[in-house]
């Protein structure tokens, strides 16, 4: 998810020793059958407990992608990042084609993934220069499968993801208090994805429409001076 961040200015005017004895106890020859296979029961109910957490947590799947970058070249150093929701790596992949557009990559939910989870991708086309990737259609969640050798192969198409940009803001200005405060700022998206609005800094009792865009106030006595507000648009 890429942002843009603008800032205008509005100007509203005017313990003891212990002894302790242990016995010491004798087990005959007709007791030590009994014991023995009482240890191997005992044995065997923690080699089970133990399998089934290991399959618990290998739950994999497959992603196969392509990348499709707009003006920029791929090269065999390119990575592609695999991250969680809070943009966390779990995993990293280089290309697997001459091309360096094609690249395939397992994670597990080992990788910090539960059954759901949005899948987000990071491609790092040099040292200088990443972006978080954009893919058509819905995004892709975690589903694994307990299969070790066979799990489904999910396939996504990577494109750079351009920040929105504004196209309207709020200019500095000044108004007096208690007169209200309406104006609508405007940001398009290059890829065409839907632009949500959102106030990064703003006086009290300022609201936005997250769609729309449109910033209303009314600045009380007590918001006499230079005001700021900060609004973020994003994909």
């Amino acid at each position: 998810m890429l942002r843009q961040i603008h800032h205008p200015r509005i100007d509203v005017k005017s313990g003891g020793d212990r002894c302790c004895c242990i016995p010491k106890f004798s087990v005959r020859f007709p007791l030590r059958g009994y014991a023995t296979r009482l240890l191997s029961i005992l044995t065997t109910v923690i080699v089970v407990i133990d399998l089934s957490v290991v399959n618990a947590q290998n739950r994999r799947m497959l992603i196969e992608g392509n990348v499709q970058v707009d003006g920029f070249v791929l090269s065999s150093s390119s990575t592609y990042r695999i991250l969680r929701s809070d943009s966390t790596i779990a995993a990293s992949a280089t290309p697997y084609s001459s091309s360096a557009k094609l690249f395939a990559i397992r994670i597990s939910n080992a990788d910090g993934f539960a059954e759901g989870d949005r899948i987000l991708f990071r491609v790092v086309v040099s040292k200088r220069d990443s972006f978080i990737a954009r893919t058509l259609g819905p995004g892709l969640t975690f589903r694994g499968t307990d299969a070790p050798e066979s799990p489904p192969v999910y396939t996504v198409n990577l494109f750079r993801n351009h920040p929105p940009s504004f196209r309207r803001t709020i200019p500095d200005t000044g108004i007096s208090e208690m007169q209200p405060l309406r104006y609508r700022v405007i940001a398009s998206d290059l890829d065409a994805d839907t632009v949500r609005y959102e106030l990064v800094q703003a006086p009290s009792e300022t609201s936005i429409n997250p769609l729309s865009g449109l910033v209303t106030w009314t600045p009380s006595y007590d918001d006499a001076g230079i005001q700021r507000f900060v609004v973020e648009a994003s994909d």
